[in-house]
Order: structure tokens, then sequence, then C-alpha cells
């Protein structure tokens, strides 16, 4: 909703706030907010759509995209949060030592 904003913006934006919300209709790919989000120990909320489900923590963080269902996902994270270490998940499968391990894997089987 803030539009471009610069990185050193963004990652102030993402030390202040509680959770991360991702809504997605259409398109949406990897999902560069929500990595970010646990990159910042963040929770994450995201709809239920494209690769989303492919890269979100656990299928209860996904909601279905219309207003009844995401106040209910928001009152649910907020009346059953369990601390939980999202850094970690974000070190365990997304850090640049695990996508460079992964991209070197392609490479050397390419090779063969």
């Amino acid at each position: 909703m803030l539009g471009y904003i610069k990185d050193e913006e963004l990652m102030q934006q993402y030390l202040k706030c509680n959770l991360v919300m991702v809504t997605a209709e259409y398109g949406e790919g990897f999902g560069l907010p929500i990595i970010e989000g646990y990159l910042f120990n963040k929770p994450v909320i995201a709809s239920n759509k494209c690769a989303i489900p492919e890269v979100i923590i656990s299928k209860k963080y996904l909601f279905e995209n219309n207003s009844n269902n995401l106040i209910l996902k928001l009152n649910e994270i907020q009346n059953n949060y369990i601390e939980y270490n999202f850094r970690k998940y974000y070190d365990k499968k997304f850090s640049n030592n695990v996508i460079l391990a992964k991209y070197k894997n392609i490479y050397l089987n390419l090779q063969k």
C-alpha cells in the first residue's frame, strides 16, 4: 500500500511491524514479502493462492480472499499466537547459503 519505498525504509517498516500480510489473487510468484517477513522474524499471513502455500511456514497462516476470512485469520493469530522463531525457518529454507547450495547442486547435475 505504500508503493515503492527505498530498501532502508522497507527494513524499518519490517522492524516496526507486528505481522506481515500478503494478499494476492493473480500471478503471485515466489512470495518475496513472505520471506522478508521471516527474515525479520515476523509472523506472516497470506492468501491461499498461487505459489504462496509452497512458501508459507504452515497452512494455518493462509486465508481465503474475502474480508470475513481475513478478519477471522487476524483474530485467530492474535488470540492463539504461539511464539515461534520465524527467522530460524528462514535460515533453514531460504538463507543465501541454502539457496546457493541448491543452485550449485543443480549446476553440478547439469554438468554430468
